[in-house]
């Protein structure tokens, strides 16, 4: 692979993410004066049940479309995603007809009551939007991802507003979030469903069977990984409530979705070319430790100056730029602006370990931040000190984040790729046998 290639796809996508991201930003010092802190709060919570519901529906399959050799049966695992994805939608409909009340007043958030309606929707846009993006990465189409992420920015930026200035001072974020993500899954449906009508992929439902068999490590380990390392991540926000207050949840809301947003959307766009790239280098070798280390030479060149500059700068500017009553946002974003500088670093390599199939090395590092984290933010409200809580959680995260960074270079150097049909053998990863 040309260092060339890399860097011309990874430029498409950060372009993309980089302009969709300006328009996010750039709509934060109007929304932060129309929405009060409790409606980032609100938004938070719905986000949160949204991507936890994401990444159970659809049994994680979406994750292996990049490794099949045949583009047929990546196909097929798009399609298996998104019906999974689909039939968890509804039964998640249901629980919200039945159970919406009691469940917002546990959350502590009884005007989500009549939204989680709107929920089963959001959860289906998100398993689409990540299964299409995986699809476009690995037929190498780039500025098709760069193109519906500029568009969903778009549609869900002017729609916040909109409900805004028309009233909607409570639930106006959460629906602006929902309707940018219809424009933008509608738009990428059809462009997928083009893609493959010209490569002329079709799959019988005794593939898809076969294929849901032959990945079933991901429905398995990664959908439990996945949901303990989120929770874990929101841990925070349910936790701090009750302690430090709704505005404490608002704060950390919204610096979240100022330096997380970004980070993590132009930390997915070498995500997304390094899973393509490596699962080329891993079919070519037999590993892919180089696409790894220059993937880390890349994000630490574009990572450590943007993050310098967010934590000596970001502290003093936030207040002035979010209006009066965000003034005790500095601490949220000098603390997480640290966690996120190695987040934008370690989360791209660490898909290594969902390619290479080394899924029960994922849930037991995912088992252990979660145990680690969530002691860190309880030990630090038994403070009663905010900045102890920010701070302790800060650093058992990232402790976790270099430990990823290990885990994911010794399965880059040594894994090898398992077949794709019926009867292939084990593929080992590191020391890990995993058995068809």
């Amino acid at each position: 692979m040309g260092r060339k290639i890399f860097g011309r796809d990874v430029v498409t996508l950060v372009s993309g993410t980089v302009a969709a991201q300006a328009l996010l930003i750039g709509a934060v010092p109007i929304l932060s004066r129309i929405f009060a802190p409790s409606a980032f709060g609100l938004f938070a919570v719905y986000s949160m049940l949204m991507s936890l519901c994401a990444y159970v529906v659809s049994g994680r399959y979406e994750l292996a479309v990049v490794i099949p050799q045949d583009d047929a049966d990546a196909a097929s695992l798009v399609r298996i995603a998104m019906r999974l994805g689909a039939l968890g939608a509804m039964v998640l409909f249901a629980v919200a007809l039945v159970a919406r009340r009691p469940l917002a007043t546990i959350l502590g958030q009884s005007e989500l009551s009549p939204w989680l309606l709107l929920l089963p929707a959001s959860v289906w846009f998100t398993v689409a939007t990540q299964t299409l993006n995986l699809w476009f990465a690995r037929i190498e189409q780039f500025r098709a991802i760069s193109t519906n992420r500029i568009l969903v920015a778009l549609s869900t930026t002017v729609a916040s507003l909109a409900f805004g200035w028309l009233g909607w001072r409570s639930a106006g974020l959460l629906l602006g979030l929902v309707l940018g993500q219809a424009i933008g899954v509608a738009a990428y449906a059809a462009a997928a469903a083009v893609s493959m009508r010209e490569r002329g992929l079709r799959s019988d439902s005794a593939r898809m069977r076969l294929l849901m068999r032959r990945y079933s490590d991901f429905p398995r380990y990664s959908v439990v990984a996945d949901a303990i390392g989120f929770a874990g991540g929101m841990m925070p926000v349910l936790l701090m409530g009750p302690t430090f207050g709704g505005v404490a949840v608002g704060h950390y809301s919204l610096t979240q979705r100022m330096l997380g947003a970004p980070s993590g959307l132009v930390g997915n766009a070498f995500a997304e070319v390094f899973r393509q790239r490596a699962s080329r280098e891993l079919a070519e070798s037999g590993n892919c430790r180089e696409t790894w280390k220059q993937t880390a030479r890349e994000l630490l060149i574009v990572g450590v100056p943007l993050f310098l500059i967010v934590v000596l700068i970001g502290p003093g500017l936030a207040p002035r730029l979010l209006g009066s009553k965000w003034a005790g946002v500095g601490p949220f974003v000098s603390s997480l602006g640290v966690l996120y500088a190695i987040s934008f670093v370690a989360s791209p390599l660490g898909r290594t370990l969902q390619f290479g199939e080394k899924q029960r090395t994922d849930l037991g590092w995912q088992v252990v931040l979660f145990l680690l984290t969530t002691s860190a933010i309880v030990f630090g409200c038994q403070t009663r000190s905010l900045l102890t809580t920010l701070w302790t959680f800060v650093l058992a995260y990232s402790s976790m984040y270099v430990v990823y960074l290990v885990l994911s270079y010794r399965a880059a150097s040594r894994m090898t790729r398992r077949g794709d049909g019926e009867g292939a053998g084990p593929t080992t990863v590191g020391s890990t046998e995993i058995a068809s």
